[in-house]
């Protein structure tokens, strides 16, 4: 029965090293191909062989009715190339069945006919004679087992097509690595990839072009039969290059939680490409897979308004500004979290901490970083900033803007190392508040991990604040406490000091209760003597477990894929900066320290110099920078001459 042309497609059926271009009907069935694939090659059953094809470097099998309808429609029926249907066979592993000869009753040397029984061994060893002519056959030994590489990998021949020309190149290098030879390009354009092998008079080589609609490119000849030596070494593989380890790493580079250093990557590719690859390439192919994940840099300043407007669309309160110059080339950016600025002004004590740390990559930067501590003593970041440099301009644009959004809270305090532009901008930004240093670095703190938070009583303090509270309760065993005026007013004696505690004020004369907010030791024997159970009333309110559980109860909305974000046509055109390069060589340091017996070299002026020999002026009188007639009137003469107003060729020495 024959069907119209639009109800057939054409496809190429590939087994083994034989191929077969067909026409089927689009209404095949399953089991009818089956059927046909086997009485096309002559394999004895279906259950001998398996279907599968190729779409770009991917593999896709063949098993029931929803497969073929798949090639047959979206394959077969969205491409003008023929497509191709491979056919697999399956070997069954044949079992060794070890042949257990009879047991006989008879020596295996003697004849079962009598006739050929020779007398003359009867007075021989037994072992000179033994010569097993009637023994059976031993079986065959097992076919050895040969472990696979971890690395799939698929061959080339003619009428594979790729997606684009990178495939391209990717698979042949896949190819060329997997099978230890080396390959050197014929032609390499727009429109056509020709390689061959790099040895000398071997036949081997691909050619590829690309097809007249898309960027698919095809294998249009290929001789996949190596000519050369197979026993030829390449200890620095030149195929192996930054660009094609790049895509071998990308899998393994998108795992943020891994350290994957260059000597990993290098045992890496040794283990499961048998190659050996230089540090440097290894560096640059753990660059290239960053670069493929994360994108480029210049691409990502032009992102950075989408990723600013989106951010504040997922997160309420989040404000966002970026600074540009007057060619809208990159400046500064301010980033201040909605959800942490909403815990930090209801429930956390008015203290920030501001740092700087310098960044690494193509276009540098600093850092800038503003942190509230909770009740537990742990960050939360209220607003995050980059910068070109920390400057006194950067820190005060950043505080400024973090002022905008908080305003300045009574009481505040701010802590930071003892930098000369963020005290500076300090002054100028938030010039009623306290700021102060501190003597360890902010980043300590970063190791510090969260833990779940349980149902607690009303007054109870975080486990940090308990802990020192508690260490103030064992200094103070011995103190003596003298009321003034119940319940109010106590006078502390300790061995050295004598303090005032006023519980109606929440003041002591130490003024740490001010300061930290926590009940200092004076406070803590107070509480004891007044036969108070616990001192946990006189804490501040952001240092309980209830303050510390309604801090985190903001949720934070992490965004969308990049394709889902929403890209308004008014938003503003961020440029990369332009960074000036450093020269070469090592940075020349005046100021160094000199070695053992090197004396310092004094800078001379080759004009004095040259006075000095033409006119034969003394030394010391033109280093001091006057000129006398005479040495001897050097007391007597006020109005010295100085070498710019006077005429060398009436002058005479004296």
């Amino acid at each position: 029965m024959s069907f119209p042309s639009q109800f057939k497609f054409k496809v190429t059926l590939v087994c083994q090293s034989s191929k077969r271009q067909v026409i089927l009907p689009k209404d095949i069935d399953y089991h009818g191909l089956l059927a046909y694939v086997q009485k096309k090659f002559d394999i004895i059953s279906i259950h001998d062989f398996s279907l599968y094809y190729k779409c770009g470097l991917e593999v896709f099998e063949v098993k029931d009715e929803d497969d073929v309808q798949f090639f047959v429609n979206e394959v077969c029926g969205q491409s003008e190339i023929v497509q191709k249907l491979c056919v697999k066979k399956i070997k069954e592993h044949k079992q060794v069945k070890v042949v257990v000869p009879p047991v006989n009753d008879f020596d295996l040397n003697v004849s079962l006919f009598p006739n050929d029984y020779n007398d003359q061994t009867d007075n021989l060893p037994k072992w000179q004679v033994n010569t097993f002519t009637h023994m059976p056959i031993p079986p065959p030994p097992p076919q050895p087992y040969i472990k696979k590489s971890r690395v799939e990998y698929h061959g080339i021949s003619v009428g594979d097509y790729f997606a684009n020309k990178s495939e391209c190149i990717y698979t042949i290098g896949v190819k060329s690595l997997r099978e230890s030879f080396q390959y050197a390009v014929i032609k390499s354009c727009s429109k056509r990839y020709s390689v061959k092998c790099a040895q000398p008079n071997c036949k081997w080589n691909v050619y590829t072009r690309k097809v007249k609609i898309g960027n698919t490119f095809i294998v249009s000849n290929c001789r996949d039969i190596h000519t050369c030596s197979k026993t030829q070494i390449n200890p620095n593989h030149r195929n192996a290059t930054m660009k094609l380890l790049g895509n071998i790493l990308v899998d393994k580079m998108r795992d943020s939680n891994r350290v994957y250093k260059i000597k990993d990557i290098q045992h890496d590719m040794r283990v499961d490409w048998k190659i050996d690859i230089s540090y440097k390439r290894a560096w640059g192919g753990r660059n290239m897979a960053l670069h493929i994940i994360n994108g480029s840099h210049v691409d990502s300043f032009s992102q950075l308004p989408y990723y600013c407007y989106n951010l504040k669309l997922a997160n309420e309160g989040t404000v966002t500004h970026i600074h540009t110059d007057a060619d809208g080339r990159f400046e500064m950016l301010y980033v201040g979290f909605g959800f942490a600025i909403r815990s930090f002004l209801r429930y956390m004590r008015p203290l920030i901490i501001i740092d700087g740390a310098h960044l690494k990559g193509n276009y540098l930067g600093t850092n800038l970083l503003a942190v509230g501590m909770d009740g537990n003593n742990q960050i939360i970041p209220l607003a995050t900033g980059v910068s070109q440099g920390e400057t006194g301009e950067s820190w005060t644009w950043f505080l400024s803007k973090l002022k905008e959004q908080i305003g300045e809270p009574p009481n505040l305090c701010i802590i930071s190392d003892r930098h000369a532009a963020i005290i500076q901008a300090c002054a100028r930004v938030y010039d009623n508040s306290f700021h102060g240093f501190c003597d360890r670095h902010l980043m300590m703190n970063c190791n510090l991990k969260g833990k779940k938070l349980r149902e607690a009583p009303e007054n109870e303090l975080c486990d940090w604040v308990a802990t020192k509270v508690y260490d103030h309760m064992l200094k103070n065993a011995n103190w003596t406490v003298r009321p003034i005026d119940h319940l109010k007013l106590f006078q502390v004696f300790n061995k050295l000091e004598v303090h005032q505690v006023d519980l109606v004020a929440f003041q002591c004369s130490c003024r740490k209760w001010q300061l930290s907010g926590l009940p200092c030791g004076h406070v803590c024997v107070v509480c004891r003597v007044s036969g108070l159970t616990n001192c946990n009333l006189w804490a501040k309110p952001w240092f309980k477990k209830t303050t510390l559980k309604s801090t985190y109860q903001e949720m934070v909305y992490p965004l969308k894929d990049p394709k889902m974000w929403q890209a308004p046509n008014d938003l503003q055109l961020v440029l990369p900066p332009v960074m000036i390069k450093r020269p070469a060589g090592r940075p020349k340091n005046k100021n160094r320290i000199l070695s053992t017996n090197e004396s310092a070299t004094v800078p001379s002026c080759t004009r004095d110099e040259h006075l000095l020999k033409e006119v034969g002026l003394d030394e010391e009188r033109l280093r001091n920078g006057l000129v006398y007639m005479d040495w001897d009137d050097v007391q007597a003469s006020e109005e010295p001459v100085t070498t710019e107003s006077m005429v060398v060729e009436d002058w005479q020495p004296v």
